[in-house]
């Protein structure tokens, strides 16, 4: 018999063994889950941080020494504006899955 976390609540009287391992492997898998989402948001956030960082000090240096023709201007803020939104629409669903995840614990713990 495997011996359950103390965070758990008493489980059920209708759950045996079987039901209890099911159960613990589920929620160790949840776990893992939600911890793997939360690096890889992590992950994605600082890449896209660096990246504005790069882009907007390459713009600024290239404006300073006048070699920035103004018609780039316009198409690099737009390439990253793109840019950003879509990493901001892959954080958002690297965010929900988290959440799910949580619940998940949260529903699992309750038991």
């Amino acid at each position: 018999m495997t011996k359950k976390p103390e965070h758990i609540a008493d489980l059920p009287a209708g759950l045996d063994d079987h039901a209890l391992q099911v159960l613990m492997k589920e929620y160790d898998a949840l776990r893992d889950l939600y911890t793997q989402a939360e690096s890889s948001a992590q992950g994605m956030f600082n890449f896209y941080l660096s990246f504005v960082s790069t882009v907007t000090g390459a713009f600024i240096v290239l404006y300073q020494a006048s070699r920035l023709p103004s018609s780039l201007v316009i198409p690099m803020l737009f390439f990253v504006a793109v840019v950003g939104t879509v990493y901001l629409s892959a954080l958002i669903g690297r965010y929900a899955h988290m959440a799910r995840y949580a619940r998940g614990i949260a529903a699992a713990s309750r038991l």
